[in-house]
């Protein structure tokens, strides 16, 4: 059984939030998932999803926790292990509640080899009481902020 030991912080700048945790590697990460549900103490029942990582932290290829088109065959939680994941990705990003947008980065640390036991090795910090803002910035691609005037949509709406 390969044990992984993975460091997982808030994303935040104002608050040092983080758990470092083991994880069976034989784990699903829909248990994962539970498992931080837990460690920080996040309200339970809400949509989540692990996501590659592409770059400097940029969100990649999405892992939900059950497939919503059941003609595509796409990664779950339910169906990914720990160990699928993180023996060849050392980082992901998870998103809990698609409303508050709790965001979390996961390292892989380490292969555990000198843990026995899964569980929480280390907790640092309390969430807040609501999640950090996010701003999301797209490029315009060399458009003007006035190029989108409401003016523009009022002929074919009427």
């Amino acid at each position: 059984m390969a044990l992984f030991s993975l460091m997982v912080t808030l994303d935040d700048e104002r608050n040092n939030v983080l758990r470092q945790v083991i994880v069976d590697g034989e784990s699903s990460l829909f248990d994962l998932h539970q498992q931080l549900v837990d460690y920080f103490s996040l309200p339970k029942g809400e949509m989540a999803s692990f996501y590659y990582v592409e770059g400097e932290w940029e969100v990649g290829r999405e892992i939900p926790i059950e497939a919503f088109d059941p003609k595509a065959q796409p990664e779950t939680m339910l169906t990914t292990t720990v160990e699928d994941v993180f023996s060849q990705e050392s980082r992901m990003v998870f998103v809990y509640d698609f409303l508050a947008l709790w965001s979390f980065f996961v390292e892989r640390v380490k292969l555990a080899d000198d843990i026995s036991e899964p569980g929480l090795v280390a907790s640092v910090g309390q969430l807040p009481d609501s999640p950090p803002e996010k701003s999301f910035e797209g490029d315009l691609n060399g458009m003007a902020d006035d190029d989108f005037l409401d003016d523009d949509f009022d002929e074919e709406w009427q």
